[in-house]
């Protein structure tokens, strides 16, 4: 098989045993294994997915892979593509069961980002931050999907699309910390360019903090609208007492109006990850029980 047809030669291959109840676990950082997923759906697996491109890319592909897990009654799970191991889609999911509709979500979607603005309060420059943020194993695979703002707003379109909000193309406005432009350069190279921005990220700190605020990268999704990117937020407010690499989501709904619900807690890191992804499965195994 071609590279390409590589992962589909794989899942029909492992699924022409007699599995019982067979799923198939993305943890890659692939663009196109919906076309995988869906033929995992046609012979009997349900997914479980860490990777975000499958749901955040073109809305009719989105749709195709939708119909695909509904006609051949299998289920596609995706807690780790938001909140790592948050439980982020499970309190979705029972909002939704339960009779109520979301309004909107909006938070902190990045624990990666939640880190560097937290070093940056501390004095660390933006591109020493970024070099322990990748240490740490918090960063994607490039780091600047992350910097650019490319993560956090696929995050947040598949918030959007799994919460019924924005099923309908909404424009998705980002505004990274760094160019898209720098993706794909080595570490070194990348931190070299970096550096010319420590001066800038320190003087907006130092703003921020003189009217009791801090920066933080947060995202917004509405009906007809996403919106990510750096904003000075207030120091007591829920974005602003959030620590290292914790996330924030708040969702507003017809039943959580006037005070919207919480989820907070750690977004970053393989454990976390792994978890989210593990409790997929035992979810998926349960219900197939």
């Amino acid at each position: 098989a071609t590279a390409s047809a590589e992962p589909l030669a794989m899942v029909r291959e492992a699924l022409r045993w007699r599995l019982a109840r067979p799923v198939l676990v993305d943890v890659s950082d692939d663009d196109d294994t919906d076309a995988v997923f869906m033929e995992a759906f046609r012979l009997g697996a349900d997914v479980v997915t860490a990777n975000k491109k499958p749901l955040a890319g073109p809305l009719d592909r989105y749709r195709a892979l939708r119909a695909a897990a509904g006609t051949h009654a299998r289920l596609l799970r995706a807690e780790a593509t938001v909140g790592a191991g948050l439980p982020v889609m499970d309190t979705l999911e029972m909002l939704l069961a339960t009779g109520d509709r979301l309004v909107r979500a909006e938070g902190c979607l990045s624990g990666t980002l939640g880190f560097v603005m937290a070093q940056l309060e501390e004095g660390v420059a933006f591109s020493a931050a970024v070099a322990e943020a990748v240490r740490r194993g918090y960063t994607e695979p490039d780091p600047v999907a992350d910097l650019s703002g490319a993560d956090v707003a696929r995050k947040a379109v598949i918030l959007g699309r799994l919460s019924g909000i924005a099923l309908a193309p909404a424009p998705v406005a980002a505004r990274g910390l760094v160019d898209a432009s720098l993706a794909g350069l080595p570490l070194p190279a990348l931190l070299d360019k970096l550096r010319a921005l420590d001066a800038g990220f320190a003087a907006q700190v130092a703003a921020a903090k003189r009217d009791g605020r801090v920066l933080r990268y947060l995202a917004r999704v509405e009906a007809d609208r996403i919106e990510v990117g750096p904003e000075a937020v207030p120091l007591d407010s829920p974005a602003g007492r959030l620590q290292g690499t914790d996330n924030l989501i708040v969702f507003t709904s017809e039943r959580y109006e006037s005070r919207p619900l919480v989820v907070m807690g750690p977004g970053a890191g393989i454990e976390v990850t792994a978890m989210g992804v593990l409790g997929d499965i035992l979810r998926i195994a349960a219900e197939r029980r």
